[in-house]
């Protein structure tokens, strides 16, 4: 076994901002090299699947909850559980690295 195949590289990946002009508050620590505009730090991958495994899990918890006929109006509110689980994710993770 050679060196080369037992340890392992660390790639970054440089993300950056593709909004000249815009206010950059968001930096994330493990692979961005400069700050993020809101919008790149919402559509930013790692942002985009922690959201979204929190939305379904704690979205699918919420619907067992509250579970009770089935009707388009249930199918409305589920979908909305899910859409504000996914917000509030979005949002939380946004905050946590903002930059001051």
């Amino acid at each position: 076994m050679d060196r080369a195949s037992s340890t392992q590289s660390i790639e970054v990946r440089s993300t950056s901002c593709r909004h000249l002009g815009r206010s950059r508050r968001y930096q994330f620590n493990h692979d961005t090299l400069d700050p993020l505009c809101v919008q790149c730090a919402i559509l930013y991958r790692p942002v985009c699947h922690r959201a979204l495994r929190i939305a379904l899990v704690a979205g699918t918890i919420l619907t067992l909850i509250n579970q009770g006929e089935l009707t388009p109006m249930i199918l409305l509110k589920t979908g909305l559980t899910y859409a504000a689980q996914y917000a509030v994710s979005a949002l939380s993770v946004l905050q946590a690295n903002r930059v001051p």
